[in-house]
């Protein structure tokens, strides 16, 4: 089980499923959507345990957070390069055990940007920060 593509990001949801992000767009790995989701209850199928998900920029880079809320959505910001340094991508875990969720991650980079680089998220008192430069070395 498992592959030749290491995940840059892994999160367990609050659907107890692990969602795997990895670099997309500049992967050398043309079959590559950028992002997974494993059920944990289904491990000994891998044709069955693992859900492909799509991302539309490259998360090399990328910060993610889980957001305080009900639904305990999945924020990632950031990327390595292009639009992908501004990009925005949210994804809501659904689905349960041994049950295909639908929903994917949702990027929309007309509608959404960051307007930093290199971003660096945190929790405060449940509210989410995020920080990053503008240019390499060039603070915000």
């Amino acid at each position: 089980m498992g592959g030749i593509v290491v995940p840059l990001i892994a999160t367990v949801g609050i659907n107890n499923k692990v969602q795997f992000l990895e670099k997309w767009g500049t992967s050398e790995f043309t079959n590559s959507t950028g992002a997974y989701e494993l059920d944990l209850s289904l491990v000994n199928d891998p044709g069955l345990a693992w859900r492909e998900m799509h991302v539309k920029s490259d998360v090399f880079c990328s910060a993610s957070i889980v957001l305080p809320d009900k639904g305990a959505r999945q924020l990632n910001v950031g990327g390595w390069s292009l639009e992908s340094t501004y990009g925005v991508r949210l994804y809501t875990p659904d689905g349960s055990p041994g049950v295909n969720g639908t929903n994917d991650w949702e990027e929309n980079y007309n509608e959404l940007t960051l307007q930093v680089r290199l971003p660096i998220s945190v929790f405060v008192c449940d509210l989410p920060f995020v920080r990053g430069v503008v240019g390499t070395l060039r603070p915000c």
